[in-house]
């Protein structure tokens, strides 16, 4: 069976999509929390981003990147936009949860009762 997934933030919004209006309030704070992981991440990888600027400042330290084989530059890229991916979803599902818990009338769905 295939939903589409074809990374993990298209991973982590389908199964968003099909649990959210399953969840308890509590469980909805809880994702709602993830925002701050994902502020906390991103800025980790602007710092990172940062820092390897300074390094490859130079074409020197550019090309002993490289010459470490297994990808290089590109695969090091790759895997950023991964992560990228990654936390936009995790910031879609934080985003997602504070609006049904601030406008929890509006969904219908809210599971009442259970760990609130």
């Amino acid at each position: 069976m295939s939903f589409g997934i074809k990374n993990a933030d298209n991973a982590l919004t389908t199964l968003w999509e099909k649990s959210a209006d399953k969840l308890s309030p509590k469980e909805l704070e809880w994702f709602a929390g993830l925002s701050g992981y994902s502020a906390i991440e991103g800025k980790n990888i602007s710092e990172v981003m940062t820092t390897l600027a300074c390094i490859f400042g130079d074409e020197k330290s550019m090309e002993e990147f490289e010459d470490k084989g297994e990808g290089g530059m590109a695969s090091f890229l790759y895997s950023l936009s991964n992560q990228l991916d990654t936390l936009n979803g995790v910031n879609m599902v934080a985003s997602s949860a504070i609006h049904r818990i601030t406008n929890a009338d509006f969904y219908s769905g809210i599971k009442q009762g259970g760990d609130a």
